[in-house]
């Protein structure tokens, strides 16, 4: 199976080829890769991010490996935030890519490019309020815990050259005594190549309060807001444990 690599438009009676990857979709026999909606946000350092919005087909492949996600079935369709304008799929981590395409954006908006807030790697805290449990799980981590993530708030997948992260945005926590304003996000990471069906993983948190008529968040000592944050973070840890546990299995 080759990567396509050129892609060819009739315009106007003449042929156009562009030397590039194909741009949101590519197919070929026994394959397809369709991103159909893809928009562009910010973060808060006002460096672009995308959300994308896929579906793909590999005939006769149990899983592949896709780049800000891991491992995942031969067929599928995800969506979630990624700082890469493009999307490569490969047989697994360190095989070569069967087919990739350029993101462009489907979604134009009018105004300014919203704004998603989620923490810097470095504001989670190694030791602080994380911990480590196992996935056991014959669902992969990065669809299962993408999808809980997912059920809380928009999620962003990043990684490096061993582990692989969920952040989610930060999440409001309603209810607050006293006006309180206060927000909390949540991170799973995972190694990029587990090496074997059962591994661990690590949950973190990140817990801020903002003041009222400001965006800005900002680091906490309200006990009011660390126990609701904290709470949040059980929950969803408690949502996690039970699919590592479970799942698919």
């Amino acid at each position: 199976m080759t990567v396509l690599k050129l892609a060819m438009l009739s315009l106007a009676g003449s042929l156009l080829v562009l030397a590039a990857d194909p741009v949101n979709h590519v197919e070929g026999p026994g394959f397809q890769i369709k991103a159909t909606r893809v928009m562009r946000f910010a973060d808060s350092h006002d460096r672009p991010l995308y959300f994308v919005e896929y579906q793909y087909t590999f005939a006769g492949r149990e899983t592949v490996y896709i780049q800000d996600l891991g491992t995942a079935p031969g067929s599928g369709d995800f969506s979630y935030f990624t700082y890469e304008k493009g999307l490569a799929i490969r047989p697994s981590i360190n095989g070569p890519i069967l087919a990739s395409v350029r993101l462009e954006e489907t979604i134009m908006t009018q105004s300014q490019i919203p704004i998603l807030r989620a923490p810097e790697s470095e504001e989670f805290s190694k030791t602080e309020g994380a911990f480590t449990e196992r996935w056991k799980s014959r669902e992969p981590i990065s669809i299962g815990a993408g999808n809980i993530l997912q059920n809380h708030s928009k999620v962003v997948r990043t990684g490096d050259a061993s582990e692989r992260f969920l952040t989610t945005t930060f999440i409001p926590l309603s209810n607050l005594a006293g006006g309180l304003i206060g927000a909390v996000s949540v991170r799973v990471s995972y190694p990029d190549s587990p090496g074997s069906s059962e591994f661990d993983f690590r949950l973190e948190r990140v817990i801020r309060e903002a003041r009222r008529k400001s965006n800005a968040l900002h680091e906490t000592s309200n006990r009011i807001i660390l126990d609701a944050g904290e709470s949040v973070f059980r929950q969803i840890a408690a949502e996690l444990r039970a699919q590592a546990e479970g799942g698919q299995r």
